[in-house]
Parts: C-alpha cells; structure tokens; sequence
C-alpha cells in the first residue's frame, strides 16, 4: 500500500499528486488517532466520489491506482 501511495505522491501529476496527499493526510490523522476509524472510512468515501478523482484520472490506469489506493485504505481502516 504503502508503495503505491508513494508512486501516486511523486506523480508528475500535479491532481493526482494533491489527490494522493489528501489521502496520506487522512492517513496519518487517522494513525494518530485524531479521527475515528468511522471518520476516516467516510471521508475516504467522500475524496473517493469526489471530484478529485473524475480531475485527476486523466487515464484508465491512474484511475486504477487512486481507487485501488482509497480501498486499501477502507479496508485497513474496517479492519480496526
């Protein structure tokens, strides 16, 4: 997971590169324990149908990757 979120941070892309961030954000909020495991799937789903993705999947395999990112994150967090 944790290479994919770092390919998608170092996009030439800036979109996707700002869409990656705000995820890892949410991330380290959710590792530090400043927002519930509830909070954190939901605003996951809020970035996930956001316009962040429509802006930044300018092609099929980086629209791939950003959501592959956002359900890996779901999934740890539903795990906890």
């Amino acid at each position: 997971m944790s290479d994919l979120l770092n390919e998608l941070l170092n996009s030439e892309d800036a979109n996707v590169a700002s869409f990656a961030k705000e995820a890892d954000d949410l991330k380290k909020q959710f590792e530090a324990k400043q927002i519930s495991a509830s909070e954190y799937k939901e605003l996951l789903l809020d970035l996930e149908h956001g316009k962040a993705i429509t802006a930044a999947a300018g092609d099929l395999e980086t629209k791939t990757k950003l959501n592959g990112l956002i359900s890996g994150l779901i999934n740890v967090a539903s795990v906890l």
